[in-house]
């Protein structure tokens, strides 16, 4: 079931070697919830750090074969081969740079699939069309998707405490549990709800998720 995530309208400046704690007290009607909590991330300019922008695989260093225009689904490229990664989605991101210093990097493209070609060049097929053109020889990468910094638990019928604590920075190109991606400057605290199996679906009537006294504070 799809998750529909409540936001925090306002951002949060954070020094992210530092360490903080988001704590929310919940409660639930019927025991069919179990809750995702934790942070959605900015950049210094206060825009999304995306899913797709920060975490590289290894190794997958190619360029544009043939220049890339705004709207194509398609992208022929000269590298060795990408390789899908079950059960995982992946992205193009552009102007790759080898020492990592364009991560998180904005500019990605979800992959649908990557097709064999020649010796040394391949084609990716994009699951939805490009924002922007892109020069032939642009250097791109191979991104993986990472889960933002969250928790997960199971709300009881009376009211409890639940904490997400976060601190310090991962190194260009990790995503180390408890830690802050690399870039970030901001945060928006989130939580969602999804309904445990099908029977609780099938079970009628509303789930209600009640929340009180969220806080997302510095450790001093």
């Amino acid at each position: 079931m799809g998750q529909t995530w409540a936001v925090s309208p306002e951002l949060a400046r954070v020094d992210p070697q530092q360490s903080y704690v988001l704590q929310v007290f919940m409660k639930e009607s019927k025991g069919d919830l179990t809750v995702l909590l934790g942070l959605k991330l900015f950049d210094e300019n206060g825009e999304p750090i995306s899913s797709f922008s920060v975490a590289p695989i290894p190794g997958t260093e190619a360029v544009l074969l043939q220049g890339a225009s705004e709207g194509d689904n398609v992208l022929h490229l000269k590298g060795n081969l990408w390789e899908p990664i079950p059960q995982t989605a992946t992205a193009v991101a552009f102007d790759a740079k080898e020492d990592l210093s364009d991560l998180p990097n904005p500019r990605t493209a979800a992959i649908e699939k990557i097709v064999a070609g020649n010796a040394g060049s391949f084609e990716v097929n994009l699951s939805s069309p490009l924002a922007q053109s892109y020069p032939a020889g642009t250097r791109v990468r191979q991104h993986r998707y990472a889960d933002f910094p969250v928790i997960s638990f199971e709300p009881g019928k009376d009211w409890e405490a639940h904490r997400f604590e976060i601190g310090g920075v991962s190194e260009p190109g990790n995503i180390e549990q408890g830690k802050f991606w690399h870039g970030t400057r901001y945060v928006r605290p989130a939580f969602a709800g999804l309904i445990r199996g099908a029977a609780s679906m099938a079970s009628g009537g509303p789930v209600e998720l009640l929340v009180d006294d969220l806080s997302f504070l510095r450790v001093a």
